[in-house]
């Protein structure tokens, strides 16, 4: 049976506030913030418990988030008050946070590693100009430390190596 053929009225009636998330995902006449009433006045009701209620009105939040895009729902339901009251929830919240701050992390070293590596390869092709060609002017090193690209400074280098003249490299130069 799918979650939309039962009846929102069925469920509220059968006196387990366990349904009550799938309360917000089953067939109903009523409106989000209705159906979101409803629920909440019967976990009110039948969980006297304090962190059970912040914990089933937190599933109760992700089940009409599922459905209803109001966030009046979210707001019936207790909102971010009751759904950091929730210890499921706040460890959720604390897993995905971290996760979040890994990944950025990770990036950033990436990026740093990556920076790194242009930088070197930057300064080795001023070293390779520097032998290869006399004046070599502040305003070519200027633009050749600019380049973030290893790629772009891997083709300079080839370039370098092949190049008789100055000038020539020069003009191969971006920007």
């Amino acid at each position: 049976m799918r979650c939309d053929e039962l009846e929102d009225t069925g469920l509220l009636a059968a006196d387990l506030p366990g349904l009550a998330p799938l309360v917000m995902v089953a067939h109903t006449e009523k409106t989000g913030p209705e159906l979101a009433a409803a629920v909440r006045d019967r976990v009110d009701a039948q969980v006297p418990d304090l962190e059970a209620q912040a914990n089933l009105l937190a599933v109760c939040q992700v089940f009409g988030e599922l459905r209803y895009n109001d966030p009046r729902v979210f707001e019936i339901l207790g909102g971010r008050r009751m759904a950091l009251q929730s210890a499921w929830m706040r460890e959720v919240w604390e897993a995905e946070t971290e996760r979040v701050v890994e990944q950025q992390v990770a990036a950033a070293a990436a990026r740093g590693k990556a920076e790194g590596k242009a930088e070197g390869k930057a300064e080795f092709l001023m070293r390779v100009l520097r032998e290869r060609f006399t004046g070599v002017t502040g305003e070519v090193e200027a633009r050749v430390l600019a380049i973030e690209s290893g790629t772009v400074l891997d083709e300079l280098l080839h370039a370098a190596l092949k190049c008789r003249r100055l000038d020539v490299f020069v003009r191969k130069l971006p920007g």
